[in-house]
């Protein structure tokens, strides 16, 4: 061998070490990412939590070097609280609310691309006691002076109950509304005779099974048919001025929110997730939560656009005629374009 050619492969061998070391530099500085601290405001025991604990549990939050905290929040109007004040981050929101607080002065925004929930698959039931009987629109008359219980005032809970009363000719004032929350304090609350009704969605009408019965089911198509066909229940909620100063953080939490929401659109993967996350939600069966997922699952899209957020701010300020009307500016949405 000539001492060129010997000169030739000493150097190719020290290159390709040199590119196998950097390399592994490489692989071992991405693995040593710090991720980044996020708080995220999850509403107890409510489906609106799901792909937030399906991004931490399914491992995506942490591919996109994100280390989530939650906290849980009762309810619409107290995430909304939470996000002003600071305390979360990020937080699955009514855009409604999101747009009141907007024109009151508050900076908050929609990540358009983590996506969302339309749709409340969720019905109006009444105890087998309460004498309700009937169907829609004539049975809502009944409700006049009656007890019926919503997670909170203000809430999507509210606006169904509120917005099925005003198209059945019932002035919503003449009905109690009361605010119950969610899952087991509502079904206690129905249980214990506090109300006679309730807008119930999963698990709560599992929990209640064989003592009441289901007047309007929203999700069947009963009630106003803007309810049945486009109403955003929540979007990804976010203070403007964090979502300015953390880009990074935005795109991240997109990217793992829309890993979230296809896993959990195929219905073959119900079972895995419910038991995956079955932990963040105590005092629920595996079964219960199942039922949950199954029921809602149809729901969830992929992004929220503006289009969504008008239909909600319409159906709002046909209701409540808020003055002024509500109006979501359009740089409120935060899209982020597909890689």
């Amino acid at each position: 061998m000539s001492r060129t050619r010997a000169w030739y492969g000493l150097v190719a061998f020290i290159l390709s070490g040199a590119t196998l070391l950097a390399g592994v530099s490489s692989a071992s500085a991405h693995s040593k990412v710090k991720p980044t601290p996020i708080v995220l405001g999850a509403t107890g025991g409510a489906f609106t939590a799901v792909p937030a604990f399906a991004a931490e549990d399914l491992g995506y939050f942490k591919q996109e070097h994100l280390a989530p905290t939650f906290v849980t929040v009762p309810s619409g109007p107290a995430q909304v609280t939470a996000l002003i004040s600071g305390s979360v981050n990020f937080t699955e929101q009514d855009p409604n609310l999101l747009t009141l607080s907007y024109q009151k002065g508050y900076k908050v925004s929609i990540i358009a691309a983590a996506g969302g929930m339309v749709r409340l698959a969720a019905k109006l039931q009444c105890s087998n006691s309460s004498g309700i009987t009937g169907t829609y629109p004539s049975v809502m008359k009944q409700l006049i002076g009656k007890p019926v219980g919503v997670t909170a005032i203000g809430s999507a809970t509210y606006t169904y109950l509120v917005d099925t009363l005003e198209k059945a000719g019932v002035n919503y004032s003449s009905v109690d509304i009361v605010a119950t929350g969610g899952g087991s304090t509502a079904a206690a609350a129905i249980e214990s005779g506090a109300v006679d009704c309730t807008v119930a969605y999963e698990p709560l009408p599992e929990l209640l099974a064989g003592k009441v019965h289901t007047i309007v089911n929203w999700e069947a198509g009963q009630g106003p048919a803007e309810l049945a066909e486009h109403f955003t229940l929540f979007g990804n909620g976010v203070a403007t001025a964090y979502a300015k100063a953390h880009p990074k953080v935005i795109t991240e939490f997109a990217a793992a929110l829309t890993k979230a929401n296809a896993y959990i659109a195929k219905p073959s993967h119900a079972s895995h997730l419910a038991h995956l996350i079955l932990a963040q939600y105590p005092g629920f069966t595996y079964g219960e939560l199942l039922g949950m997922i199954q029921a809602e699952r149809p729901t969830i899209v992929d992004k929220i656009t503006l289009a969504d957020v008008v239909a909600d701010n319409t159906i709002y300020d046909r209701l409540y005629a808020p003055s002024p009307p509500l109006t979501w500016p359009k740089s409120g949405l935060i899209d982020i374009p597909s890689s």
